[in-house]
């Protein structure tokens, strides 16, 4: 079903129409804060999440549409945490897991250009497909069931800035928020949705 949307998704922007500009193509590198939205956990209070920091590599694809739109596809790898922790009667239970993903989302953005700077921005959804993962809960150190749901859907939004350093290429800053739509735990206890601010820097040349 999540693919199904993303495709529509897709199709319906592309259906806008194509303008004269060229495609664009890039490459960016950067870091990612994750801190999933947690409100309990099985039996257990919600208790304490705090942030864990990845780095994420992505790819770029910009596609101009009529006007000022364009539609963009950034694939990526890209790492989920979760670090949590909890005091009862004087013992603290804490859980860290990781899971790394191929993430494909599909924006639609527009721009506006000011001298050898243009501005964006872009909101879109996105598929993440699970590669593996790692957890940890106290003594029990990988005899734990995954805590990661293979699939994860989330909504994105965010923007950046284009700055043009030669004819085709340009140096890009980008920033934005993804919220996940379903729940990514994957033993269906608690609720527990993922989170994350990313930015990134990289390259964009026009082909």
């Amino acid at each position: 079903m999540s693919f199904r949307l993303l495709l529509l998704f897709s199709t319906a922007c592309c259906s806008l129409g194509f303008a004269q500009e060229p495609a664009s193509v890039g490459l960016t590198g950067g870091a990612v804060f994750s801190k999933p939205l947690l409100s309990e956990f099985g039996s257990l209070p919600a208790g304490t999440t705090t942030s864990s920091t990845f780095a994420s590599v992505s790819g770029i694809l910009r596609v101009p549409l009529k006007g000022t739109l364009f539609i963009q596809s950034e694939p990526a790898y890209v790492r989920k945490g979760l670090v949590w922790s909890e005091t009862l009667y004087g013992y603290t239970y804490s859980l860290t897991a990781s899971a790394d993903y191929v993430e494909l989302p599909v924006f639609l953005g527009t721009s506006g250009i000011l001298g050898p700077i243009s501005m964006y921005l872009m909101i879109g959804p996105a598929v993440a497909y699970k590669l593996s993962e790692k957890t940890d809960f106290g003594v029990n150190r990988g005899s734990i069931p995954d805590l990661y749901v293979r699939y994860d859907v989330s909504l994105n939004g965010g923007g950046g800035l284009l700055y043009r350093v030669a004819q085709p290429a340009s140096i890009l800053l980008e920033a934005r928020y993804s919220f996940g739509l379903n729940q990514v735990n994957e033993s269906g206890s608690g609720m527990l949705r993922s989170s994350e601010i990313r930015l990134a820097a990289g390259l964009l040349f026009n082909l």
